[in-house]
C-alpha cells in the first residue's frame, strides 16, 4: 500500500487522478499540495494548503509517487514569465522537494510534442521541465506527453474545443493516435503507467496512452 501525493489537482487530469487514486486498491494515503480546499472529500484524502513560491521551506515528507498535473495556459496566466513560473519554476521546486525527501517515482503529466529544442515556447518549456526532472535522478521518471484533451473546463479554450470539435467528423479509423480523450481514460492511463517497475525515464506518447 502506497501513499502518493499529487500537484494540480484542479486542473482536468489532476482532479481525475485524485479522484481514481482515491479508489485505487494500491493506495493507502493520497496528499494533495493546492492552493485552496478541493471540492471533493475522501478518507484517504489529505489536502495541504500551500504558497507554491514557499515549497521549498515545506518540512520534508516521504511519499512512494508524485504526480505532478500542474500546468496553465500563457492566456491563462497573462504572459510567457508567469506561464514559466508555474509549468517550470513551480515544478522543478516540487520535483526537487520531493527527491530530497526521499520519493522514488515521479510521474509527470507534459504535453505532445514536449522538446527542449522546440521553436515553439509552449512546448520548449514542457521539453525544458522534463531534462531537469530527469537529471534530479528519480529511481523511476515517468513523462506523460498528453493527447487533446476533451474536457469541460472552467476557462475557455477556444483551440482545444475546435479541435475537438473537429475530430467528431473524422473516423476514428483515421488518426487514431490523434483523436481526444477523456481526463478519466487519460488519468487511468497514467495511474498504470506508475505501477511500473522500469527506472530511469520512460516516456509514454499519445499513442501508448491510449
Amino acid at each position: 500500500m502506497k501513499t502518493a501525493l499529487v500537484v494540480g489537482a484542479t486542473g482536468a487530469v489532476g482532479s481525475e487522478l485524485v479522484k481514481q487514486l482515491c479508489e485505487h486498491e494500491n493506495y493507502a494515503k493520497l496528499i494533495v499540495l493546492a492552493r485552496k480546499e478541493l471540492k471533493i472529500s475522501h478518507e484517504k484524502l489529505e489536502v495541504k494548503i500551500v504558497n507554491f513560491d514557499e515549497i521549498s521551506n515545506l518540512p520534508s515528507l516521504f511519499v512512494d509517487e508524485v504526480f505532478c498535473a500542474l500546468g496553465t495556459t500563457i492566456k491563462q496566466a497573462g504572459s510567457k514569465e508567469r506561464f514559466k513560473k508555474v509549468d517550470f519554476h513551480y515544478t522543478i521546486k516540487i520535483a526537487t522537494w520531493a527527491k530530497n525527501g526521499g520519493t522514488k517515482r515521479f510521474v509527470l503529466v507534459s504535453s505532445n510534442g514536449a522538446d527542449k529544442n522546440s521553436k515553439f515556447f509552449y512546448l520548449r518549456v514542457k521539453g525544458e521541465v522534463e531534462k531537469k526532472i530527469k537529471e534530479l535522478g528519480f529511481h523511476s521518471f515517468h513523462v506523460a506527453r498528453l493527447p487533446l484533451i476533451d474536457a469541460k473546463r472552467d476557462e475557455f479554450r477556444l483551440g482545444e474545443r475546435f479541435a475537438v470539435w473537429l475530430f467528431k467528423f473524422i473516423p476514428k479509423s483515421l488518426f487514431r493516435v490523434h483523436h481526444p480523450m477523456t481526463p478519466f481514460n487519460i488519468a487511468k492511463a497514467v495511474i498504470k503507467a506508475a505501477q511500473s517497475d522500469e527506472n530511469g525515464m520512460q516516456i509514454y506518447h499519445p499513442r501508448e496512452i491510449r
